[in-house]
Order: structure tokens, then C-alpha cells, then sequence
């Protein structure tokens, strides 16, 4: 085989990696900050306390219509001559009958 077509020996040292420099130190304090990046207000830890509450509120009613749901089938698959009696008729959203904007109060 002539010298140029031969394969070079391989050696087991890989070539050290490449020295990257120290990102840079900042002097803020992160208690203060939001992941974000800004300052935490009292109007903004309100509406974050609000908000946490209407979604806890909301994750509730979520289930309990769950519930009512899964109690109906049952009640429907052991007395099914109830189903015939309710076909077409819905139990109306009681949380939901006065809100503004849902379809029970656009129908007035």
C-alpha cells in the first residue's frame, strides 16, 4: 500500500476542550424579582391572589360537574326507565345561570 492511500495511527488523547469565560456577576437582588425579572408590586401579589383563588374556585366546580356527571350514568344505567323520562331535558348550570356572557343569560 503506498504511504499517501495508509491510515493514519490513531492516538488515544482527545484535544482538550476550549476554556469559555465566566458569565458575568450581576449585583440584584433575586428575592425582589420574579422569573420574570421585575419587581413584585402589592397590586401585582393581589392579582396573583386573586387569580390563585378564582382558579382553585373554578378547579371545584370543574369537579363537582364531574361528579354530577358520573352520578347521573350511574343513576341512568341502574333505572333506565329514568332516561327515557329525561331525554332532551338538561339540568341547567346553577353557577352559571346569572353570569353575564354564558348562553342561559344571552337567550333573555
Amino acid at each position: 500500500v503506498p504511504p499517501a492511500l495508509q491510515r493514519p495511527t490513531p492516538t488515544n488523547e482527545r484535544p482538550a476542550p476550549p476554556e469559555r469565560p465566566a458569565p458575568p456577576v450581576r449585583e440584584l437582588d433575586p428575592v425582589s424579582m420574579t422569573t420574570e425579572m421585575e419587581a413584585i408590586s402589592e397590586s401585582v401579589q393581589e392579582i396573583r391572589r386573586v387569580d390563585a383563588t378564582l382558579a382553585r374556585f373554578s378547579a371545584v366546580h370543574d369537579e363537582l360537574a364531574e361528579e354530577e356527571r358520573l352520578k347521573k350514568e350511574k343513576r341512568e344505567r341502574m333505572m333506565p326507565w329514568l332516561k327515557a323520562e329525561s331525554e332532551g331535558v338538561e339540568e341547567p348550570d346553577a353557577l352559571a345561570e346569572d353570569l353575564p356572557g354564558t348562553p342561559l343569560s344571552a337567550e333573555e
